[in-house]
C-alpha cells in the first residue's frame, strides 16, 4: 500500500516517521522544506502539490494543526479532493471537529472515495514510539 502524509508537525513526524520504520512506500508533503528534504533523506518521496500526492498513493494522511489548514489542504486548487479517485482513502488526524470532518468527508464521497476520522491520544512521545492510541471511525 502506498501511503501518503501531510503535515510533519509534533505528531505528524512522529507517526510519519513509525511508517518509514515499518517499510510503507511513503509519500511526504509539508510546508517545512527542511523536514520533507530528512523525510526524503530517510527513503520518502515527496509530491508537488496535496493533489499530486493523493494521485500517487492509496491512502492519504492528513495531520495538520486547525480546521483552516485541513479545509485549505483538502479543498482548494491543487488539493487532495483534485487528486482523489474512487477506493481511495482518506485519513484525518487533524486537529479538527467532527463537523468539519464531516463536511469534508462528503466531498471526499462524492469522488467514491473512503473518508475517515482517525484522532489520537498519546501526544508526541508515545506518538515516536508508534504507541499511540488511533481512534478510527
Amino acid at each position: 500500500m502506498k501511503v501518503g502524509f501531510i503535515g510533519l508537525g509534533n505528531v505528524g513526524s512522529k507517526l510519519a516517521e513509525s511508517l518509514l520504520r515499518n517499510k510503507f512506500d511513503l509519500t511526504v508533503i509539508d510546508l517545512n522544506n527542511n523536514l520533507v528534504k530528512d523525510f526524503i533523506s530517510k527513503g520518502s518521496t515527496t509530491a508537488k502539490s496535496p493533489k499530486e500526492l493523493a494521485e500517487k498513493v492509496d491512502l492519504i494522511i492528513t495531520c495538520l494543526p486547525s480546521p483552516k489548514i485541513c479545509a485549505d489542504v483538502m479543498e482548494k486548487k491543487g488539493g487532495v479532493i483534485e487528486g482523489l479517485s474512487k477506493g481511495k482513502i482518506w485519513l484525518e488526524m487533524s486537529t479538527t471537529d467532527d463537523k468539519e470532518v464531516k463536511r469534508i468527508g462528503e466531498l471526499v464521497k462524492i469522488k467514491e472515495a473512503i473518508p475517515l476520522d482517525a484522532p489520537v491520544s498519546g501526544g508526541c512521545h508515545r506518538a515516536a514510539t508508534g504507541n499511540i492510541a488511533i481512534f478510527v471511525g
